[in-house]
């Protein structure tokens, strides 16, 4: 579905095309349809809906916001055996497809590790790079970083355990599609007190209940493969990182790892890590305006 950009931001909520290997990927685009590329890559779950904000914003700064949805999510249809470097080839035909020599990278949580290896490959591609509430590379880290236990447990065993999440995700799934925002709210309840206040506002309470049900298309493939993409070493060399980067992590965020988050930032070449205190995961939401000035501040400097 292709909408007149207009006032709204809005170039395309949503657009596909076949890979080689016949696959469809999904995407849509939001801003600017003749500003500065930047891919954005969602969270978990998530698809391309989750940056449908940033369509005014991005818009006013010129910039061309792509969000493809990842195998098993929104349109893109599954990869099975899917592990986080195949994600490069799809870029790859992204970018081809979108026509798009020179580009940024934005990441919601678990799009991080998706965004760093693509910031690795790229190169000097990659004109600036920001990680929001990322997902750290947990497996690569090992006991050397201090996480609350259950945290542990889920990221480097039980996301390795195929029936035990199917079980997990089937029956969070059924509750959502039953009487999706009775679900909302009571995962709501059990977040810190900075993310229930951002989430109990309605405008984005239907935002994030309608990314969430289009994540399902695939019936959870997605959610499935990236939990276990997230409990296995990244292969990521971060030294090929040379676009500017920035990190926003919240001090009291309980959906990610804290520690892993900052050991990635310190990972990256030349990346300022901003700690957010009081700040929860979902900070972004109501710091849109900031993030994009941030990303696109970096890109020119990366131009220069």
């Amino acid at each position: 579905m292709v909408e007149a950009p207009g006032d709204t931001g809005i170039i395309s909520c949503g657009s596909t095309f076949r890979r080689a290997d016949g696959r469809k990927l999904g995407f849509a685009e939001y801003g600017d349809p003749h500003g500065f590329p930047v891919l954005a890559f969602h969270g978990v779950p998530g698809t391309r809906f989750m940056f449908k904000p940033t369509a005014g914003p991005a818009r006013a700064r010129a910039l061309r916001i792509i969000a493809p949805d990842r195998p098993g999510f929104g349109l893109s249809e599954p990869q099975p055996g899917r592990v986080l470097s195949d994600w490069l080839d799809d870029v790859a035909a992204l970018l081809k497809h979108t026509a798009v020599g020179r580009f940024s990278l934005v990441a919601i949580s678990g799009g991080a590790p998706y965004a760093t290896l693509t910031a690795a490959h790229f190169g000097d591609r990659v004109a600036s790079l920001g990680l929001v509430s990322p997902m750290g590379p947990v497996a690569d880290l090992g006991d050397e970083i201090d996480m609350p236990l259950l945290q542990r447990r889920f990221f480097t065993k039980l996301a390795q355990r195929e029936r035990v999440v199917r079980f997990g995700i089937g029956g969070a799934k059924a509750i959502f599609r039953l009487a999706p925002e009775v679900s909302y709210d009571l995962m709501v309840r059990t977040l810190p007190e900075p993310d229930r206040e951002i989430l109990n506002d309605p405008v984005k309470k239907r935002h994030v209940i309608a990314d969430v049900k289009e994540s399902l298309t695939f019936d959870g493939d997605g959610t499935r493969t990236d939990y276990r993409i997230f409990s296995e070493p990244w292969g990521v060399d971060y030294e090929m990182i040379t676009a500017p980067s920035v990190l926003w992590q919240g001090l009291d965020d309980t959906i990610v790892p804290i520690s892993a988050a900052m050991e990635l930032g310190r990972r990256i070449p030349d990346c300022r890590i901003i700690e957010l205190a009081g700040e929860g995961h979902f900070w972004g939401l109501q710091a849109i305006d900031e993030i994009l000035d941030r990303i696109a501040t970096l890109a020119k400097i990366g131009q220069s």
